[in-house]
């Protein structure tokens, strides 16, 4: 690497960060701010504080404490403008919203929100954080749009316990992820967003008040849901009769043939085994990978009236391999499936993108117990995150610069982010990260 890619580097940082001075303060914040982004994105295990101000030319441990857990500059005008500004560039709105949460592990009891949870990077219940996120991911990139920590009962409850961490009042309350992840699309204008729909996981697809919000707002969407969610044939005759012939008309029809029963998604697929419907579909990605999928409309099973249909919705039942998994959307009727397996899979670059969030630009290594420390340093490894998909998106540093990790994603690309040049322009030097090889070339 040579100095004058060196200068360009640290120019095109200053260019990026320009637009952030008016919402992180004055020259010294700013100044802490390109440090500690400098040293997110350098070679190193650990992207926590200490290990972090030693790493990077003049860099300052206490200086570093005192910008990330107590400056007053606020996470959420920051990560909205970072939100505008990746639209403007990648020039494309045909990307879809994906609600997801992750988990950080610790082994204290005193960082904020720290409790016993299932913790999705170890596969089980331990103690660990719960972070609430909107991601989006479009043909010209993906990137995290807003997270904000979930608080357990727990702790909403122990009031002394949240005034020493500094969490906010407005967050004294407790609320349940789906709530949590409404009340982030509401502030963060997400409505506004150009989006083709919402996709999410189980965990929020299962929870029928969340869904009929989605709803409410008009939103399109496509959501895993457990093999235990009940739906009722399409082909269900229903009823406005009551028993009671004295009696008013219902308001809501019911299924008119009592023997009938509603089928559990695990039970749509086994009546679908042999059904010719089936069809095998490319889900876009570049790895030319095909699942074999059926979606049939539906009536949603209503847990509050057992004999009353809910709304009209799909069913997806996808063969991923071994693995039979069902989704529900609202999209209309005439929606093709190769259109909704196609929105399904392109969620799956945001895991890529927590993937890279965590293993290269230490998202989960935060060592602080405050609420302002940790929204501040999500929200700097969130934008460091997206200038480095604008260094990617313009080809690295000049024509020619190339980069490679031996270590594999499980999709089979490879999960850094940082061309190799880039790196030991902000660096200096390289260090062992503990992937085996970096490779750069020039042509």
């Amino acid at each position: 690497m040579n100095l004058q890619e060196m200068r360009r580097v640290k120019k095109d940082l200053e260019q990026y960060l320009e637009a952030f001075k008016p919402l992180i303060g004055r020259s010294e914040r700013m100044h802490w701010c390109q440090q500690y982004l400098c040293g997110l994105m350098l070679n190193g295990e650990r992207k926590s504080i200490q290990p972090l101000a030693e790493r990077i030319p003049g860099g300052n441990e206490q200086n570093m404490q005192q910008f990330v857990n107590q400056s007053p500059w606020e996470t959420e005008p920051v990560l909205k403008l970072l939100n505008e500004k990746m639209l403007k560039d990648t020039e494309k709105s045909d990307g879809i919203l994906v609600l997801d949460d992750t988990s950080f592990p610790k082994k204290g009891e005193h960082s904020v929100g720290v409790a016993r949870l299932y913790c999705g990077a170890l596969g089980k219940i331990a103690n660990c954080q719960s972070l609430v996120s909107w991601h989006y991911a479009g043909s010209n990139g993906h990137w995290p749009i807003t997270g904000e920590l979930f608080l357990p009962d727990e702790w909403t409850k122990d009031k002394k316990r949240m005034a020493r961490c500094g969490v906010p009042e407005r967050r004294h309350d407790y609320r349940k992820k789906w709530e949590l992840a409404l009340e982030l699309y509401d502030r963060m204008g997400l409505k506004d967003m150009p989006h083709e729909a919402i996709v999410f996981d189980a965990g929020y697809g299962e929870v029928g008040e969340f869904t009929g919000e989605l709803d409410n707002r008009r939103e399109k969407y496509i959501g895993r849901i457990p093999e235990s969610h009940s739906f009722w044939a399409i082909e269900t005759e229903l009823t406005y009769k009551n028993k009671n012939k004295l009696g008013r008309p219902r308001i809501y029809p019911v299924a008119k043939d009592k023997n009938k029963r509603p089928l559990k998604a695990k039970q749509w697929a086994e009546v679908l085994k042999k059904h010719h419907g089936w069809k095998t579909i490319s889900v876009g990605t570049a790895n030319k990978k095909r699942v074999k999928a059926i979606a049939l409309r539906v009536y949603r099973a209503n847990s509050h009236a057992y004999w009353r249909p809910g709304e009209t919705r799909w069913l997806i039942i996808e063969q991923d391999g071994k693995e039979v998994k069902y989704y529900e959307s609202n999209f209309p009727e005439g929606t093709t499936l190769k259109r909704m397996i196609r929105i399904i899979h392109r969620r799956w670059t945001v895991e890529q993108g927590y993937q890279q969030l965590k293993e290269e630009l230490g998202l989960d290594h935060f060592e602080g117990r405050s609420w302002r420390g940790l929204h501040h340093h999500m929200a700097l490894t969130f934008m460091a995150y997206c200038f480095l998909q604008q260094l990617r998106s313009k080809g690295g540093l000049k024509k020619g610069l190339h980069y490679r990790l031996s270590r594999r994603s499980e999709s089979g690309s490879t999960s850094c982010l940082l061309p190799a040049g880039v790196q030991n322009a902000i660096v200096g030097s390289a260090r062992n990260t503990g992937y085996s090889s970096i490779q750069s070339s020039y042509t």
